[in-house]
């Protein structure tokens, strides 16, 4: 005999379930400042505000539990209003970042877009046929490369190579959010990357680097030639 509730729930779960909400009414009876109307809903409430005094969950406001269904459209109504006011006193931040994009990415021969109108900053597009995206956050930011098919008859790998990362200053060394100057240095990064990986370091004699992909073509734990250091044998 299956122990499925009608909820969804096992019966283990829902005898969790309802001691948990057995504790929260009795604190609740303790310390009722968390409760305007309906105690039983507060005790049913999941969101963890009942009780806890000291810390205000809700900011100063009721918890939604605690409202009524038109108080309830009221706020998400006020949340909308609020939410297409800001998308549009942000438009023309979003056309000045597309057009700078654009721009740059043209100039540089490459497709990008900007995937989130916000944060975290995701630029994603392609450089030379293979796929990249440079997501940025938190003064961070990572590059990475849609790894290569192996095997034509196989489905496409959707699976990335990061090739680097650093802080944000690297993408906008004037302080502000420049995504022109982002994508060129991504731009740089990508193509200094595929340099690497592909090049044959055509170059003839002993040389150290690469000219072309600036390689390391001598062991670069080795030192310099010359004179045998002060006190060695």
């Amino acid at each position: 005999m299956s122990d499925e509730q009608p909820s969804g729930e096992t019966f283990t779960q829902r005898q969790e379930r309802d001691a948990r909400v057995a504790l929260r009414r009795r604190l609740l009876e303790v310390d009722p400042s968390s409760v305007r109307d309906d105690l039983d809903a507060a005790a049913e409430c999941e969101c963890g505000c009942h009780p806890r005094p000291g810390n205000d969950v809700h900011h100063g406001a009721l918890c939604p539990c605690q409202l009524t269904d038109a108080e309830r459209r009221e706020l998400a109504d006020r949340a909308t209003r609020a939410f297409e006011a800001e998308q549009e006193a942000w438009a023309p931040v979003r056309e000045a970042h597309a057009r700078a994009l654009a721009s740059q990415a043209d100039a540089l021969g490459v497709d990008a877009v900007e995937e989130v109108p916000g944060a975290p900053l995701v630029i994603s597009g392609t450089v030379d046929g293979v796929g990249f995206t440079m997501r940025e956050r938190w003064d961070k930011y990572t590059i990475a490369v849609r790894k290569p098919v192996v095997d034509e008859r196989d489905e496409a790998d959707d699976s990335w190579d990061v090739i680097t990362r650093g802080a944000s200053v690297d993408l906008y060394p004037q302080g502000q959010v420049d995504l022109g100057h982002a994508l060129w240095f991504t731009v740089a990064a990508i193509r200094s990357h595929l340099r690497r990986v592909t090049c044959t370091h055509p170059v003839r004699g002993r040389v150290r680097y690469c000219p072309r992909c600036g390689a390391a073509l001598i062991d670069p734990a080795l030192g310099e030639p010359g004179p045998p250091r002060w006190g060695a044998r």
